[in-house]
């Protein structure tokens, strides 16, 4: 078998286009700093409690300046029932002077995954560029 000098160095220069490119690093490193200047959490009105998601951490404020942490779970009436560790507690909606939510940071994961599809966009077209010097 034949091995075609040009077919190696096509193959030789794919592969260090996608690793010197770079887009998908560059991608992470974006998004780290935009979740690094992303506040941790953020305050909702006890009004505007149909918005919080289940299962998200968050920190109840109430009227008589206790604080309950945990994992919100459902609304039931006029209570919120959140999952603490000590168990399941509900709170009654008019108790509460307000919310405070855990902020979902994950645009370092999006820039990852935008900047690995530039790569692979880059890759390809260095690949069609190369298959079609070859014909």
């Amino acid at each position: 078998m034949k091995i075609n000098n040009a077919r190696i160095f096509s193959v030789l220069l794919i592969i260090f286009s996608l690793i010197f490119n770079g887009c998908t690093l560059y991608g992470l490193g974006i998004g780290a700093i935009v979740d690094s200047r992303t506040s941790d959490s953020e305050i909702i009105d006890r009004d505007e409690y149909k918005s919080i998601e289940i299962n998200r951490d968050i920190t109840v404020y109430q009227k008589d300046r206790s604080i309950r942490k945990g994992k919100f779970i459902e609304t039931s009436g006029n209570y919120l029932i959140i999952e603490t560790k000590f168990g399941l507690e509900s709170v009654s909606m008019q108790d509460i002077t307000n919310i405070e939510a855990e902020s979902k940071k994950n645009a370092m994961w999006k820039g990852l995954g935008i900047g690995f599809a530039l790569d692979i966009v880059y890759v390809a077209l260095v690949a069609i560029s190369i298959a079609a010097e070859g014909n």
